[in-house]
């Protein structure tokens, strides 16, 4: 596996995306640890979903691998509950 894979994207909260960026992690580890990339491509989805869920407008998803270290983030805004 390459050490340094970084990639992003601005999502719509459409859920046809997901099977997108699913796709996109696992073909990071294409040939590599299979577990590995169950465990990414699990999480990045989770994330992904729960900011469907509970956040507005658009998505934004970060996936990096930096040496032996791969970072997920998920952003977006958040309903204020009282609104």
């Amino acid at each position: 596996m390459e050490n340094h894979i970084t990639f992003e994207y601005e999502l719509l909260p459409v859920w046809d995306v997901l099977n997108d960026i699913r796709e996109k992690v696992a073909e990071t580890f294409y040939g590599e640890n299979k577990k590995l990339a169950a465990v990414a491509e699990m999480t990045a989805s989770e994330l992904i979903e729960n900011a469907f869920k509970y956040g507005k407008d658009i998505v934004k998803f970060d996936f990096k691998i930096e040496d032996d270290l791969i970072t997920i983030t998920v952003s977006n805004y958040v309903y204020n509950m009282d609104d």
